[in-house]
């Protein structure tokens, strides 16, 4: 049964991340940092011809999942005398999602040597789902010694 079954899989990923920081003056440095992240998945199964089913079927399944990120921070950090001191950061965050799902199932392949959805003559089931979000943050905080 096992030989009559085609099952193939390919995943593929990536991430990045990138920064920078500058001292644009004696204790206010800002700060930049970027990400992104994607993960990829494709999926074939096609079932042949046997003694249980001879339906041939086939189905197809695939994911395109991206998430980036940028943050920026300002701060400023000084101290007059010996004790007193200023802290001081704001900053902004904003990270995206764009997710992307997609599937296919068919049957009726006429042969068992097409092992994709084109052999089929019966389309069952197709669908798509697309998903995106932005979620943007700001904050400050300060404290004075």
């Amino acid at each position: 049964m096992i030989d009559n079954i085609v099952n193939e899989r390919a995943d593929w990923g990536g991430k990045g991340k990138i920064g920078l920081s500058w001292e644009i003056l004696n204790g206010l440095t800002a700060k930049v940092e970027g990400s992104y992240n994607v993960a990829v998945m494709h999926r074939e199964y096609f079932e042949k011809n046997n003694y249980y089913n001879n339906l041939r079927d086939a189905n197809y399944y695939g994911s395109n999942n991206q998430t980036s990120q940028l943050d920026f921070t300002l701060s400023y950090n000084k101290e007059f005398a010996s004790e007193h001191k200023i802290q001081s950061v704001i900053g902004a965050s904003s990270l995206y999602y764009n997710l992307y799902d997609y599937s296919a199932e068919a049957y009726g392949g006429s042969r068992d040597d097409i092992i994709t959805l084109n052999g089929a003559s019966e389309y069952t089931k197709a669908s798509s789902t697309r998903q995106r979000e932005r979620m943007n943050s700001f904050w400050t905080c300060n404290l004075w010694l």
